[in-house]
């Protein structure tokens, strides 16, 4: 909807409350930063996109489905589990991070996220660790056109993730 101050609930309600709508579900990037065990940076190709797909409310799971290549779709219970894409996963098993693995992540505020890099790193808001239970993709990656490549890789996190974050770090 082309707003940058992060997920508004208000906006959503809006959508679901127009003549002739039936289901909205929806997603939240969160603001995040993937490191070892240690808190050092994993090793990211330059340029390498990955948008932070955290379901709210089965929006991924339920509804425009991720389709699950390996492993299995997350359980939209549990808040420490993760669905990555193709591209995201052979980037995390070259950092050590196989299917089945652990993935950690630094998590980061709205207002940290406007700092430095060095910032972030330094005074993070929460670590959180999450297992790759899976690997997918998005129907606009089956069939795509040089606009649809940006975004095609993803993390894709279970609603009972994201609502610990969605005040906050979205």
């Amino acid at each position: 909807l082309g707003f940058t101050n992060g997920y508004v609930p208000q906006i959503i309600a809006r959508i679901k409350a127009l003549p002739g709508v039936r289901t909205v579900e929806s997603d939240a990037q969160i603001n995040n930063v993937p490191v070892d065990a240690r808190g050092r940076p994993l090793a990211i190709p330059a340029n390498f996109n990955v948008g932070t797909v955290a379901s709210v409310d089965g929006y991924h799971i339920d509804e425009d489905r991720v389709r699950i290549l390996r492993g299995r779709m997350v359980d939209p219970h549990r808040a420490d589990e993760v669905v990555v894409s193709a591209d995201v996963a052979k980037v995390l098993a070259a950092d050590g991070v196989p299917l089945g693995g652990l993935l950690h992540l630094d998590v980061f505020t709205n207002a940290q996220s406007a700092g430095s890099f060095q910032d972030l790193l330094a005074h993070l808001y929460r670590r959180v660790t999450v297992r790759v239970v899976g690997v997918g993709v998005t129907s606009t990656a089956v069939i795509q056109d040089d606009v649809d490549v940006v975004g095609s890789a993803f993390y894709l996190f279970s609603p009972a993730f994201t609502r610990q974050f969605l005040d906050c770090c979205t």
